[in-house]
Parts: structure tokens; sequence; C-alpha cells
């Protein structure tokens, strides 16, 4: 007999990923109370094409504990009925915002689901998001795997720093920790993200093609990729012989960017040399960037994981809290 859950009007239901071709989804139950029983992110559901749920194994439930219990169930689910060998994919909203190149695209969240006050942010649906990294799997020009940080952003504190933190129960930016180390505690988890999954190295997109894709003055955010994060990763690597250097991948020349109007698309490259209608739908876009843009070989920011330091991240990890390993 299944096991029934208590859901009240207090929770929604998000989803986290989408299969385009037969429409298969999976998400999460979350809600916005304190103390709810749904409120931890261990909720999650998989969806058939039809929108019935997919049972786990042992039917004693229709909810997984984790993501990735719900995708293999969706998976096998798809396979089973339809002869797939996949049936879902991540749901990344953002995937245009990226050099051209690389696989594995994903947007990476770290929230605070319980935290006592709750924070929207401007990129996301969910609440308290302290901090997003979206990221590609690349190969640089020797033949080595980098995690590429393409972003990270924490609209949190960036609203803090801009507005100020409210410590009030209706503020609008609530107090929250890691104000100065939301940066330092990315790199972390990417790192031990990067580590534990077979990569050489982090590499980014340095603050020159940051600017380039959004086609302003960033001197904020070049600060941020050209001084701050070399400055966290050389403290932290310093013991382990390993700081930041630089590598090469192959990409497309990035000056042109994509601009959503309504449902379609345009090509810019926010100059007035190169501009086309809203026309198209994304992927036409993006092929149609990539014509008009030349293959480079360009130099990126790098830190390489050598062995002292994955020994120490997969026996002992990091530290939450600054860079400094005692």
């Amino acid at each position: 007999m299944r096991k029934l859950l208590s859901i009240d009007s207090s929770c929604i239901a998000v989803l986290r990923y989408v299969d385009d071709l037969i429409n298969y989804r999976v998400g999460v139950i979350k809600t916005l109370q304190y103390g709810h029983s749904m409120s931890l992110n261990t909720h999650w559901f998989a969806l058939d094409s039809y929108g019935k749920p997919i049972s786990r194994s042992d039917a004693q439930t229709l909810f997984f504990s984790s993501s990735e219990e719900a995708i293999v169930a969706a998976t096998a689910h798809a396979k089973t009925h339809f002869g797939l060998t996949s049936g879902v994919s991540f749901h990344a909203p953002y995937g245009y915002l990226t050099l051209h190149g690389g696989e594995d695209y994903r947007e990476w969240m770290l929230s605070l689901p319980d935290y006592q006050r709750t924070f929207f942010g401007s990129h996301y649906f969910d609440h308290n998001v302290l901090l997003h990294v979206r990221s590609t799997s690349r190969i640089d020009a020797d033949g080595r795997k980098l995690m590429f940080i393409e972003e990270l952003q924490s609209d949190w504190h960036q609203s803090g720093k801009r507005h100020g933190y409210d410590s009030s129960p209706w503020g609008s930016v609530a107090n929250a920790p890691f104000k100065k180390e939301w940066v330092s505690l990315a790199l972390k988890l990417m790192l031990v993200r990067a580590s534990t999954n077979g990569f050489d190295g982090i590499a980014w997109a340095n603050g020159d093609i940051q600017e380039t894709r959004y086609a302003r003055d960033l001197s904020t955010i070049k600060q941020r990729y050209d001084v701050e994060l070399p400055k966290i990763l050389n403290k932290l690597g310093k013991m382990f012989g390993s700081k930041v250097s630089q590598t090469k991948i192959e990409t497309k020349d990035p000056w042109l960017t994509l601009v959503k109007n309504k449902d379609h698309w345009r090509v810019t490259d926010h100059a007035g040399q190169f501009r086309t209608r809203a026309k198209y739908n994304r992927n036409e876009a993006l092929a149609l960037m990539a014509r008009h843009s030349k293959t480079v070989d360009l130099t990126v920011p790098v830190f390489w994981l050598n062995d002292t330091l994955k020994q120490q991240i997969n026996e002992q990890g990091l530290p939450l809290f600054g860079e400094v390993i005692a």
C-alpha cells in the first residue's frame, strides 16, 4: 500500500527536468512554510507523458528522496514503455548564455529551503536560492577535461549589497550567511563536483567574456572573475602546489548574443553592425549565431586539480568557511 503524505495548499510542484520528445517530467514538491515536512527538497516525483505519477520500484510511495532516483525511474519507465534510452533532461532556461561548444550544460543552485526568512531572486522561481552556477564540460587544447564555469551569481547577496539587508520579518532582502564568502563557497562546491567526476580542473569565462556577453561595462563583474576567483583558488591551492594558470579551448568568437522578444529570438552584436529580426526559435538563433562567428582558440583561466588536492577533497573535503585547510 502506498504511503500517503500530507500536501496542503502551501505546497507547490516545481518542474526540474523535462523530456521535450514525449513529455516525461521530474520535479519536486516545495513549500514556503517553515518547518513543513515538504520544505527540505526530499520529495521528488516523476510523471509519464500522460501526467501519471511513476511509482518507486518498491511501490510504497510516489515520491523519491533525490532527483537522481526520480530520473532513473523516469528513464526506466520510458525505456520499458517506449523503447527510449533516456526519459528526461535538465530543464535549464539560461543555456543560451554560454560559449559555443561544450557539453552537459547544467544550472546548479544552492538554496536554504528551511531558512527562517524568505527571499526570491530574479532568475528562478525557487525561494532562498543563495547562489547559482552555470557550467559546461569542455576539453582543452591538450585533451584535458574541464568543468567550465560559464557564470556564477548570488541574486540574494547582490541584492543585499545593492539595497541593503533588512532584519525585519517583511524586509525585501533578508539577512543571509556567506555575505563575503559566497563566491568561495560556490568554487569549493564545483571543485568537489569536478574531483569526484573525473575532471582535470575547473576553468571559467573571464571578465572580458562576461562584458561581451552582456554588451556593457561590468567593472564589478570583471573584478569577480579576474581578481576574486584567482585569489580564492590560489589561496586554497597553495598548500597543494596548485595555482591558477591559463589554457585554451576551441569555441566561436563570442561577439554575438541572443535576445528574446516574447516567444521569438533575435541575434545581435549590441553595436548596430549585426542585428536580425526576432523571428527564430532558440535553436535556430543559436545556429545562426554560430554560422556568423569564426572558430577561435580562446585563452581562459584554469585551476588544475592535482592528485594531492583530489585526495584532500575525496577523503576529507574542503572547509565550509575560508580557504585555509587545517
